[in-house]
């Protein structure tokens, strides 16, 4: 299974009183607003955010199976609080920098079933340079390149 879900939050203020569950104001804690109505829901969660994509996963991955998903880097608390209430486990965290020495933007998570309570250890892979100050990085050209891209 894999996912990339929305990576800015988003915090609805809903009608005091128990009005109704239609928000009255949705403020965004990371980003700006998308200006188009479809790509709003891709950026920001609108939806539901990591935690969801969690849930779901969870509930639809085989036995053995693995849950790979993108979040913004930002999010890594909530990446994993999420995927332990889902009984997942992360099993290794790959961090990615867009350019030399900007720290990391996103990451790409690879999770598994927890299993009789034992989370085990997350292995850590050494960070990926897209681009240094020029051009793509050696490392990133063998991950187009195992992709066919290069």
């Amino acid at each position: 299974v894999t996912g990339t879900p929305p990576y800015f939050r988003v915090d609805f203020a809903l009608p005091t009183g128990g009005a109704g569950v239609v928000p009255v104001r949705a403020t965004i804690r990371q980003g700006g607003m998308p200006s188009h109505d479809q790509s709003a829901p891709a950026r920001c969660e609108f939806r539901g955010g990591v935690e969801a994509y969690c849930r779901a996963a969870a509930a639809l991955l085989a036995p053995d199976g693995r849950f790979v998903v993108c979040e913004n880097w930002a999010n890594d608390d909530r990446v994993r609080a999420g995927a332990a209430a889902a009984g997942l486990h992360v099993e290794e965290v790959l961090q990615v920098e867009g350019r030399t020495g900007r720290g990391a933007l996103f990451a790409v998570y690879t999770m598994k079933r927890g299993g009789n309570g034992v989370a085990g250890v997350t292995r850590t892979l050494p960070l990926l340079t897209v681009r240094d100050q020029q051009e793509w990085t050696p490392e990133y050209r063998v991950v187009l390149e195992g992709m066919g891209m290069c």
